[in-house]
């Protein structure tokens, strides 16, 4: 799992630094001057793939090792057909009967099941949410605080892309109608969860 997990996250960073290619390569032609906002779409590409591949990390990590973790971790993973109680974060309870119709199956099978159900359904949209899962997984996100503060201005600005399509609300002369973004901001990004991740797959036991 490790193998698939390191693999899978290094063939997605293939792919953001693939659209920092494309934009080199269209920044080279336009001949100076501040790029159009079109042309920058493709780094705001990036930046969501980017954040993406931080999500789908987690995603294998939590069906790597959360077979493993504490009961109390298992505890808020809901099991299929059940939701959680209103205005809670604690699922809603049940009594031996509901689990009738999973008679039959192997323990062990039925847990990754739900936990494979669980973790294609999570998303990380700020540093807090990162370091709750990074704690899930069983390690300390202290031990990361570093690495969060450095990419949370890389979610901060995946939230304005995707909900507020990166809309500039200043307005006037040499403003344009998306905030700006350079390459190397994007690469920086880039660098630092490239960084962050060896750092916490290196923490990741076996």
């Amino acid at each position: 799992m490790r193998e698939h997990t390191t693999q899978e996250f290094k063939s997605n960073i293939k792919r953001v630094r693939n659209f920092i290619q494309i934009y080199k390569s269209i920044d080279q032609r336009a001949g100076g001057g501040r790029i159009s906002v079109h042309k920058t779409d493709v780094l705001r590409a990036a930046v969501v793939f980017l954040h993406a591949s931080i999500e789908e990390l987690f995603r294998n990590l939590l069906k790597w090792r959360l077979p493993y973790a504490e009961e109390k971790v298992l505890d808020e993973i809901l099991l299929p057909g059940f939701k959680r109680v209103e205005n809670s974060d604690k699922p809603e309870k049940f009594g031996l009967g509901r689990l009738k119709k999973y008679k039959g199956e192997n323990v062990e099978n039925f847990i990754r099941d739900c936990i494979d159900g669980y973790a294609n359904y999570m998303n990380i949209n700020n540093s807090d949410e990162l370091s709750g899962w990074i704690r899930k997984i069983g390690l300390k996100s202290d031990d990361f605080s570093s690495d969060i503060s450095k990419i949370s201005s890389l979610f901060e600005r995946r939230h304005l892309i995707v909900h507020q399509t990166d809309r500039n609300y200043q307005f006037g002369l040499g403003q344009h109608r998306a905030k700006s973004l350079s390459r190397a901001t994007v690469e920086r990004w880039t660098h630092d969860v490239e960084s962050f991740v060896e750092k916490l797959l290196q923490k990741v036991p076996d």
